[in-house]
């Protein structure tokens, strides 16, 4: 420990030099000693004193000079650095455990079906991840003898970008949409979820942007959504999946009553069982359909399997291994007619008469007004050039609600609508209609045939076509919800 020059006085530094402290060295208490003096030895020592060091000398002086035996004192203290705080990684995507309750607009927690809880982090393209945050700066510190101490310095905060992401400036994007894997210092967005097991509890409600591939099943009452395609490995139960192109559940659908299965493109399946399934494109299901409502924009493909019970519509025709069972169970196959035909037949026919109706008033109305358009004065003038252009607005809205029905509805053309081919048999109990045309079979028919409309004498009709030998067999089809094809044929007619 470092002595006074007049050796009387005891200067102890810390080990970290940030505090130093005065005592007596010697058992005789001095009386000469002044604050001056001993400042200036203390100062000789490169020791820094501030005023609060300057007082705690005076007053150990003042001890001195009572006689009496002063307790060290401290007459310097150093300030201790400030570390940097290192660089952090701000998390910008949606990472709130879905087992934690989420609060509605009251700020109550809301309650959460189970189903909903998933594990999955999915982000779209352009999402913003992460936010890099680079270190907070700290400060030097000082010991007694005034020299600096260095704090110690952090570094940036360290990720890896995987795939399918970038980084601008100090934020990190996704530049497709995924789920997004963000473990061990690395981030990167899988355009395709995978899940190897089922789709349960333990992985909740899945709704992705871009491909899903289920390894197992998908059980009761979930719900699957996929931007892309989606391909399941297993078997979908009463469940609710829905894909924006491709749909592939290769164990097969056992819908149960509640399973509703729909792609915007192709549906293939093992077997579908009490289900309903809508498909932009073609069906294909291996072995059977069992009472399902079905409907495909393109062909239905059952060649070497069983189509019983429920109804289905296939615009783009049918191939079909039987049709029905040897019970004699109701099967109903609409070929070429959109499923919605009917539905948007009954909803917008109403709405087109009544518009055209109100539009026809206005005009009768102000069509000989205009007539004599200098007998009007401005204000009529402008008053019956905006009810005119209402009336424009109204047969506008209902030309367009009838071009949505020239689209759902099938060409005037029999000789091009699609055909039905049955591979093997075709029981009583089975409906099969075409346009404008319909048969109920009553004794069973043997494959394989072609089941195409026909005129007969001039007479629509339906037809069957042996595949080996060519000959046609008439089936005598009748005349399919006539007054419907009638007013909806003349409705298009008229305004085509």
């Amino acid at each position: 420990m470092p002595l006074t020059a007049n050796k009387l006085f005891l200067i102890n530094i810390s080990n970290d030099k940030l505090i130093a402290t005065l005592s007596l060295h010697v058992n005789d208490v001095p009386n000469n000693v002044t604050c001056e003096e001993l400042l200036r030895q203390v100062r000789g020592m490169k020791i820094v004193v501030d005023e609060e060091g300057e007082k705690a000398v005076g007053d150990f002086v003042s001890d001195l000079a009572n006689k009496g035996v002063p307790n060290p004192v401290v007459i310097s203290q150093g300030r201790k650095p400030i570390a940097d705080t290192p660089g952090q990684i701000e998390v910008l995507y949606n990472k709130t455990s879905d087992s934690e309750q989420q609060a509605d607009e009251s700020g109550e927690p809301s309650r959460q079906s189970h189903y909903n809880r998933s594990s999955i982090i999915m982000a779209t393209e352009g999402q913003e991840l992460l936010r890099l945050i680079p270190p907070g700066q700290g400060e030097n510190g000082t010991d007694v003898f005034g020299k600096e101490i260095p704090r110690k310095l952090a570094t940036d905060a360290k990720i890896h970008l995987g795939p399918n992401v970038r980084q601008e400036g100090d934020t990190i994007y996704a530049t497709c949409s995924g789920r997004v894997e963000h473990t061990d210092g690395k981030i990167a967005i899988n355009p395709k979820l995978v899940i190897p097991g089922n789709v349960d509890f333990s992985v909740g409600n899945i709704d992705s942007p871009g491909d899903v591939e289920i390894g197992k099943n998908v059980l009761d009452l979930f719900k699957v959504c996929g931007g892309n395609d989606i391909d399941i490995q297993g078997v979908a139960e009463a469940a609710e999946i829905h894909a924006q192109r491709d749909l592939a559940i290769r164990g097969g659908v056992a819908g149960k009553d509640k399973g509703v299965f729909t792609a915007g493109r192709d549906f293939r399946s093992k077997y579908v069982t009490n289900a309903k399934v809508k498909a932009g494109g073609d069906v294909e299901v291996g072995k059977e359909i069992v009472q399902c409502d079905l409907s495909c924009g393109g062909r239905l493909i059952v060649e070497n399997g069983d189509l019983i019970g429920g109804h289905t519509f296939a615009i783009g025709g049918a191939v079909i291994g039987n049709l029905g069972s040897e019970s004699n169970v109701k099967t109903v196959l609409e070929v070429g007619i959109h499923h919605d035909l009917r539905r948007q037949y009954e909803t917008l026919v109403p709405e087109i008469e009544k518009r055209r109706v109100k539009a026809n008033k206005v005009t009768e109305i102000v069509t000989p007004l205009l007539q004599n358009q200098k007998h009007l004065t401005a204000e009529q003038k402008e008053k019956a050039t905006e009810l005119l252009y209402q009336a424009s607005e109204l047969e506008d809205t209902a030309e367009q609600m009838l071009e949505q029905l020239r689209h759902l509805a099938p060409s005037h053309d029999e000789t091009t609508y699609p055909e039905v081919v049955i591979n093997g048999v075709v029981y009583p109990g089975c409906v099969i209609r075409f346009p404008r045309v319909e048969m109920r079979i009553a004794a069973a028919l043997s494959g394989p045939i072609r089941i195409v409309p026909r005129r007969i004498e001039g007479i629509l009709s339906i037809v069957a076509i042996d595949v080996a030998s060519g000959s046609t067999h008439d089936l005598n089809g009748t005349p399919s919800e006539k007054g419907f094809w009638l007013h909806l044929d003349k409705l298009i007619r008229t305004d085509a």
